[in-house]
């Protein structure tokens, strides 16, 4: 029944949002404590509520997916096996996440191995990754249709690379909604509004790049 875990919506924001960016780090932990007590959480008999497009959002189309493969070149092959060797000389256990972490922004794009720098050469980053030259060449052929482009990556670093580069590509603005810390957070869901509200004013092709966190809460774009 509607309410009856946490109170209406009056009741659960005044319990649970209100003026939370004002409360100490302990007390935002105690909210957090209460909450997971209110739905039951690590229990077998937790509160989980899961919706799904296909029950709730039928007048949607089918989602249509469409792999796109994109060969290694042998640099990126060789950096692969010097970043395997160098975690395997350290010789410990905890080193594997690290690995994994490391390959995973090489295979987004080498230049996240050394952290986001300056980029003075766009074309130069785009030549450097295949898998970006694909993204170009995808956006190209929808350029020509002159429909816009939603693009959602996790990486907050290969968020601002492509943001930079797809820019000086196609000459046009590119937002970004992503995540923020409390001390960022001030003013973002106003901004957000906002570049969502002229994505969806401007007429043919135009690009997004979204956080996977934040779009899925409470985020509708049309047009």
């Amino acid at each position: 029944h509607p309410g009856s875990l946490l109170g209406s919506a009056t009741e659960f924001h005044n319990r649970f949002e209100k003026d939370i960016n004002a409360k100490s780090p302990e007390e935002k932990k105690q909210l957090t404590r209460e909450l997971r007590t209110a739905l039951f959480y690590d229990r077998a008999d937790a509160f989980v509520l899961r919706r799904d497009k296909d029950s709730e959002l039928t007048e949607l189309p089918h989602k249509i997916e469409h792999r796109v493969l994109c060969p290694i070149p042998p640099s990126l092959k060789q950096l692969h096996f010097d970043l395997v060797k160098q975690f395997a000389e350290h010789g410990s256990e905890s080193h594997h996440f690290a690995l994994i972490d490391s390959l995973k922004k090489l295979y987004l794009h080498p230049r996240l191995l050394q952290g986001l720098q300056p980029i003075d050469d766009p074309q130069a980053v785009i030549t450097e990754s295949p898998k970006l030259q694909k993204v170009i060449e995808l956006l190209e052929t929808i350029r020509l249709k002159k429909e816009k482009v939603l693009i959602f990556t996790v990486q907050h670093d290969l968020q601002t690379l492509l943001s930079q580069v797809l820019e000086s590509h196609f000459g046009i603005k590119v937002e970004v909604i992503s995540g923020a810390s409390d001390s960022q957070r001030k003013g973002m869901l106003t901004r957000r509004k906002e570049a969502i509200k002229d994505f969806e004013a401007k007429v043919g092709f135009n690009i997004m790049i979204l956080s996977l966190k934040v779009a899925g809460v409470g985020l509708t774009i049309t047009g």
